[in-house]
């Protein structure tokens, strides 16, 4: 596999994450998105900001 080939595989991959991630974001109330969960973010919504703001 050449390397174009792996950056498109890169990609696709991190866009079906983001999906995901996106995805089981969405059913979480935005006080359970704020609150802290004690996660290795502390928050789910650094990660989901951080996500956003490289899109």
């Amino acid at each position: 596999m050449g390397r174009q080939q792996q950056y498109i595989l890169m990609g696709r991959y991190n866009r079906d994450m983001n999906q995901r991630l996106f995805t089981a974001a969405s059913r979480l109330e935005e006080s359970q998105l704020r609150s802290n969960m004690g996660a290795f973010f502390s928050r789910y919504w650094a990660p989901l900001t951080t996500s956003m703001w490289r899109m």
